[in-house]
């Protein structure tokens, strides 16, 4: 991932795109990301940028991605290894079937 901090200072002292590309080693489309922030926030001097903490940063170079495993009702994995362990071993076809029966809550889903 790109340092953006770096990248918002050398923007600021006028430095070329071509320039920061390879003292920041970050692509060109990271430095106009960096610059429309820059211009979207009123960043205008290097003593804003570094008062930046890493969640502003977070949040203001957000990749899009977002996270899905709130959307699925959790394995117990701890359940799993327990009926693995042991003389009798049901199958993980078994297993899943059971996962696939437990109730699952409002909003949630199953995987697979």
């Amino acid at each position: 991932m790109a340092e953006y901090r770096q990248i918002m200072l050398l923007l600021l002292e006028q430095r070329p795109y071509r320039q920061i590309e390879v003292m920041a080693d970050c692509s060109h489309r990271s430095i106009a990301r960096a610059r429309r922030v820059l211009d979207e926030q009123h960043l205008t001097n290097a003593a804003q940028v570094e008062a930046l903490t890493s969640e502003d940063l977070d949040r203001l170079f957000t990749d899009g991605r977002k996270s899905v495993t709130g959307e699925f009702a959790p394995i117990n994995l701890d359940q799993i290894v327990a009926a693995r362990v042991g003389r009798k071993k049901p199958p993980l076809k078994v297993l899943w079937a059971k996962y696939l029966q437990t109730d699952a809550p409002a909003g949630v889903r199953h995987y697979g």
